[in-house]
């Protein structure tokens, strides 16, 4: 039985159709072509970045993707590979944790004042009484007065403002080959691997959907501030939703 790879290539070439073409349709990289055409499928970095290549490839050449990503799973499972866990964004610390968080900074900063006070008071009692009549001898020195030239106060930084813009617009840009697949209000806006340095901007109304098949290699702006990162190197991130009402979740 012909593989995976070997049918794809028959059905390119049957249809005049270059890996060239084919690359430059999809925003593959022509490397991971050619290990899908040898089998080599331990070249992807994730199933899920294994998968996205297949289904493009597919529909480039006017196969059918269902059937292909089937052959693909039923070869995945014979050799018996581990998919990879899916990570999601850390949540933001609440801003009730981090109240908590101040309260008991204060109380150690509280307990270290009292603690050197106590301390200053049991050493004074702890001197010996003087003679009566006596006077204990303190050390005068007399010296000139310095100027200390004051210093105008520093300008305060104001805090990054949001720009009032209506809806979502998400600034992308890309420092390593990524899969990526974003709906905005519904409709697929981006969909394939963006090479390293690429960028790309998506507007919404009220709702934006990121998939990602390397977590790392993304980053961006929204709403004109910095975002979290998305996740680390080579995580496969599904289901990111931004709306208007939790802009603040993913800002730096």
């Amino acid at each position: 039985m012909s593989s995976l790879g070997s049918d794809l290539k028959s059905a390119r070439e049957a249809k005049g159709i270059s890996l060239e073409e084919i690359a430059a349709a999809t925003r593959i990289n022509l490397k991971y072509l050619k290990a899908l055409e040898e089998d080599n499928l331990d070249s992807f970095s994730s199933d899920f970045f294994a998968r996205s290549v297949i289904r493009a490839v597919a529909k480039a050449i006017g196969l059918d993707e269902k059937d292909a990503l089937e052959r693909y799973r039923a070869l995945d499972s014979k050799a018996g590979r581990k998919q990879p866990a899916e990570t999601l964004p850390h949540p933001p610390v609440s801003k009730s944790a981090r109240s908590l968080l101040m309260n008991a900074a204060f109380f150690v900063i509280g307990v270290a004042i009292i603690a050197q006070t106590l301390f200053v008071f049991l050493k004074q009692r702890g001197e010996p009484p003087l003679p009566a009549g006596a006077a204990r001898q303190t050390e005068t020195r007399t010296s000139l007065p310095v100027e200390v030239p004051v210093q105008a106060p520093a300008a305060a930084v104001p805090a990054p403002v949001p720009e009032d813009i209506q809806g979502l617009r998400l600034d992308l840009a890309f420092s390593e080959e990524t899969w990526i697949q974003v709906f905005a209000d519904g409709a697929v806006k981006l969909d394939g691997i963006e090479p390293a340095g690429a960028s790309a901007r998506i507007e919404a109304r009220s709702e934006l959907l990121i998939h990602l098949g390397n977590a790392g290699g993304a980053s961006g702006v929204l709403n004109g501030r910095p975002l979290k990162p998305f996740g680390r190197p080579g995580a496969v991130v599904k289901n990111i939703r931004v709306t208007p009402g939790n802009l603040s979740d993913f800002w730096k």
